[in-house]
C-alpha cells in the first residue's frame, strides 16, 4: 500500500566501453609483466561493468552485491590501472539520471577520462538500486518494513558518501544529479522514507501514541528538509513534479499524524481543550496534504479517523467538558524520535576478491623498477670488482706461467692444470659454441632495433592522423592528442635505443678480444694429443728444483689462488641469488603514508640484504695484494733457481694457452650477459 507513494531514484545510464587494448598497453608500458597474464581479468572486469551499469542489475540483494563488487573493483584498481589523461585514456560517458529527453533537447550527458568519475557514477547507481529495492518491499509485514528501512538508510549513506567523493575528487559535478544540492536532497529523501517505514510499523504494532507522534514528527521534518533542498535553484527544475508534490504533501501528512496522536494523548490525560486544538490542526494539515498531493499521493487509511476523532472530541468538549481550547500556537511543540540514520557504505565488501590482485599499485611498480635498477647496479658493481681482481690475478699467473711452470714434467706431456682448463673449454663447446653465441647477440640487437623502428613509425603515423583529424574537426575532435598519449612510450624507446647502442659497442669489444685469443681457444677445445703436439717439448724440472722450498711455496700459493677463486664464485652466486622481496615494504608504505619513499626504503633494504656479502667482496679483494706479493717473491726465487733451464718457446705457448683460457671464461660470462640483456630489453614495445 505505502509503496505506491514512495520514491525510487532512477539510475544513471552509460554505454559499453572496450578496455582491452588500453589496459594491455598500460600494463606493457608500466609493469614488468606480460599483458596476456591479465587477459581473463580484463574480460571479467568488462563483463562485470556490462552486467551492473550498462544493463540494469536485478532489483534484489544479488543485484546490489554485483554492482557493489564492481564499485569495489574500481577502487581496488584505481592505483594500479588508473583511467586518467596520459595514463589509460578511455572516455566514460554517463547520462544524468533525472534529465528527460524531449523535442528540444536530449538527455544531459557528460564524459570524462577518469576512473573517479566512473566510481562516482557507479556509487550513484548503488544508492539508486538501494532505493528501488526499498520501494519493492512488502509493506504489509514486519520483514518487508524492516528491509525497506534498511535499504532506504543504506541509500542515504551512499548518497552522503557520494557527496563527499564528488567534492573531494571532482571539485564540480559533471551533471546536476551529482551536485551537492542533488545528493543532499536525495539523502534527506531516503532518510525520510526510512523514517516513514518505521512510522508505518509503529502504527501497525499499536505502540504508544506519544512515541508514534514523535516518530511521525521526525518524519515530517525529514520530508520538509528534503523538499527544501529540492527547491534550491540549481536543481529545482531537475525533479519530476510528482516528486516535489509527494515530498511537500508528506511533510503536511506526517505532521497531521503527529498532532492527531498528541490529541489522543491529551484526551487520555483529560486535557480536552488541548485535544480539540491538536485534532483541529491535524484536520487542517490533512486537507493541506490532500491538496498538495493531489494526483500523486493519498493519505493512508490510518488517517480516516482524524476527522471523526476531531468531531467527537469537539462535540464532547462543547457539551460535556467545556474545557478552554487554547490557541494552537501556544501549545508545546511535539518532541521527535530519530530512528532513521544513514547507514555507512562499506567498501570493500568482506568477500571481495580483486581481479587484479597480482598487479601491484602503479606507485609500487615504479618503485620496484627503480629499486631493480639500484639492485642490478649494486650486484653488477660488486661482481665486476671480483672479476676485475680475478682477471688481474690471472694476468700475473699467466705472465709467470703458473701453475704450469711448476707442474711441467717435460717431454710432450701437458701440465695437469692446463689439461683441466682444456677439458673445461671442450665441455663448454669450445670456440665454435662461443662464436655462435657471439653471432647471436647482433641478431637480437637488430631484431630489437626493428621493433623500435616499427613502434616509432606507428606512433608517427597515428600522430599525423590525429593532427589531420584535429585540424579537420577542430573542437569536435575532443580526444587527447596523440603526442601526449605517446609521450611516455617515446621516452621508453629512447631509453631502449641507448641500451642497444651500448650493447653494440660492447659487442665490438668482446669480438675483438675473441679474435685476439681465437687460436688459443680453438687449440684448447681439441683433444689432449693435439694440444700436446702443438706445445714445444722441453726437459723436465730437475729433482733438486722439484723439491725446492720455492716450488713448495708456489704450490701452496696456487692452492690459495684456487681457494680464493672458488670463494669468489660462491660470493658471486650469492650476489645473483634472489633476496627477500621488497614489494611488501613498498605496499605497507603506500598504505600507511599514501606514498612510497623508494630511495629510503630501497637503500635500507639493500644494506640489510647485501651488507654482509659486500663485506665478503671487500675482504676477498683485500686478500689479493698480499697473495700477489708472495707469488711474485716465490716466482722470482723459482726463476733464479731454474736459470736457463726453462725453454722460452714452450713456456710462451703455455702462457698463451693459459691466457686464452682466462679470456674464454671472461667471454663466456660477457656474452651470456649480453644475450640476457638483448632478450629482456624492448620485448614490450611491440604491444603499442
Amino acid at each position: 500500500m505505502a509503496a505506491h507513494y514512495l520514491l525510487a531514484v532512477p539510475s544513471k545510464a552509460t554505454k559499453s566501453v572496450d578496455f582491452g587494448a588500453p589496459f594491455n598497453r598500460f600494463v606493457a608500458n608500466n609493469y614488468d609483466e606480460q599483458p596476456s597474464r591479465y587477459q581473463d581479468a580484463i574480460t571479467e572486469f568488462q563483463g562485470l561493468r556490462e552486467a551492473t551499469v550498462v544493463k540494469s542489475p536485478d532489483r534484489h540483494e544479488t543485484g546490489l552485491d554485483l554492482i557493489t563488487r564492481y564499485y569495489d573493483q574500481l577502487v581496488a584498481m584505481e592505483n594500479k590501472l588508473p583511467i586518467a589523461e596520459g595514463q589509460i585514456s578511455v572516455k566514460l560517458h554517463w547520462t544524468d539520471a533525472f534529465a528527460r529527453g524531449g523535442l528540444f533537447g536530449g538527455k544531459k550527458e557528460a564524459g570524462q577520462v577518469s576512473s573517479v568519475y566512473e566510481r562516482c557514477c557507479v556509487l550513484f547507481n548503488v544508492g539508486s538500486l538501494q532505493s528501488q529495492i526499498g520501494k519493492s518491499q512488502n509493506f504489509d509485514n514486519d520483514d518487508g518494513l524492516k528491509n525497506a528501512a534498511r535499504h532506504f538508510q543504506g541509500a542515504a549513506g551512499t548518497f552522503q558518501l557520494l557527496q563527499e567523493q564528488v567534492f573531494a575528487h571532482l571539485q564540480r559535478a559533471p551533471t546536476p544529479d551529482l551536485s551537492a544540492e542533488s545528493t543532499t536532497a536525495l539523502m534527506q529523501l531516503m532518510l525520510a522514507q526510512a523514517q516513514e517505514s518505521f512510522c508505518i510499523k509503529a502504527c501497525k504494532d499499536r505502540i504508544k501514541d506519544m512515541l508514534i507522534a514523535k516518530i511521525a514528527m521526525q518524519c515530517s521534518d525529514l520530508y520538509a528538509e528534503a523538499y527544501s533542498n529540492m527547491q534550491v535553484g540549481t536543481v529545482k527544475a531537475m525533479w519530476e513534479k510528482s516528486w516535489l508534490a509527494t515530498a511537500s504533501a508528506k511533510t503536511a501528512y506526517f505532521h497531521c499524524v503527529a498532532q492527531h496522536r498528541l490529541g489522543l494523548v491529551a484526551q487520555a490525560g483529560k486535557n480536552y481543550g488541548e485535544a480539540v486544538a491538536r485534532m483541529k490542526k491535524a484536520v487542517e494539515l490533512l486537507g493541506e496534504a490532500e491538496k498538495k498531493g493531489e494526483g500523486v499521493f493519498k493519505p493512508y487509511e490510518v488517517t480516516q479517523t482524524v476527522k471523526k476523532d476531531f468531531e467527537a472530541a469537539n462535540k464532547d468538549n462543547n457539551f460535556i467538558y467545556n474545557d478552554l481550547v487554547p490557541d494552537f500556537g501556544t501549545l508545546e511543540p511535539p518532541g521527535k524520535a530519530t530512528l532513521a540514520k544513514p547507514l555507512p557504505f562499506t567498501s570493500p565488501a568482506p568477500n571481495f576478491i580483486d581481479l587484479f590482485a597480482n598487479l601491484v599499485p602503479l606507485a609500487v611498480s615504479q618503485a620496484l623498477q627503480a629499486y631493480g635498477t639500484k639492485k642490478d647496479d649494486l650486484v653488477n658493481t660488486e661482481c665486476e670488482r671480483l672479476r676485475g681482481a680475478t682477471a688481474e690475478l690471472n694476468e700475473l699467473l699467466a705472465s709467470k706461467n703458473l701453475p704450469a711452470a711448476i707442474e711441467d714434467t717435460g717431454g710432450d706431456s701437458l701440465p695437469e692444470s692446463l689439461q683441466e682448463k682444456a677439458a673445461a673449454v671442450a665441455e663448454a663447446g669450445g670456440a665454435r659454441a662461443l662464436e655462435e653465441k657471439l653471432n647471436a647477440v647482433p641478431e637480437l640487437v637488430q631484431r630489437n632495433r626493428e621493433i623500435l623502428t616499427e613502434t616509432v613509425r606507428m606512433m608517427d603515423e597515428e600522430e599525423r592522423e590525429d593532427s589531420e583529424l584535429r585540424s579537420r574537426f577542430r573542437e569536435k575532435w575532443s580526444r587527447q592528442p596523440s603526442a601526449s598519449l605517446a609521450e611516455n612510450l617515446r621516452k621508453e624507446v629512447t631509453k631502449y635505443k641507448t641500451i642497444l647502442d651500448t650493447a653494440s659497442g660492447a659487442d665490438q669489444t668482446v669480438r675483438q678480444k675473441f679474435e685476439s685469443h681465437r687460436e688459443a681457444v680453438v687449440l684448447l677445445g681439441k683433444q689432449v694429443a693435439e694440444i700436446q703436439a702443438a706445445v714445444p717439448k722441453a726437459g723436465a724440472l730437475s729433482p733438486r728444483v722439484q723439491g725446492s722450498q720455492c716450488v713448495q711455496d708456489l704450490r701452496g700459493l696456487m692452492e690459495e689462488v684456487m681457494t680464493l677463486k672458488a670463494e669468489r664464485e660462491v660470493i658471486e652466486r650469492t650476489l645473483r641469488e634472489n633476496i627477500a622481496d621488497i614489494t611488501g615494504k613498498f605496499l605497507k608504505a603506500l598504505k600507511d603514508f599514501g606514498d612510497v619513499d623508494e630511495e629510503t626504503i630501497s637503500e635500507a633494504h639493500l644494506r640489510t640484504e647485501y651488507g654482509s656479502v659486500q663485506t665478503q667482496v671487500q675482504e676477498s679483494i683485500g686478500k689479493q695484494p698480499g697473495l700477489v706479493q708472495r707469488i711474485a717473491a716465490a716466482s722470482a726465487q723459482f726463476e733464479q733457481l731454474t736459470g736457463g733451464q726453462s725453454v722460452g718457446e714452450r713456456e710462451g705457448k703455455l702462457k698463451e694457452l693459459a691466457t686464452g683460457y682466462d679470456a674464454f671464461q671472461q667471454l663466456q660470462s660477457n656474452i651470456t650477459e649480453g644475450i640476457k640483456v638483448s632478450c629482456r630489453e624492448c620485448v614490450l614495445c611491440w604491444m603499442w
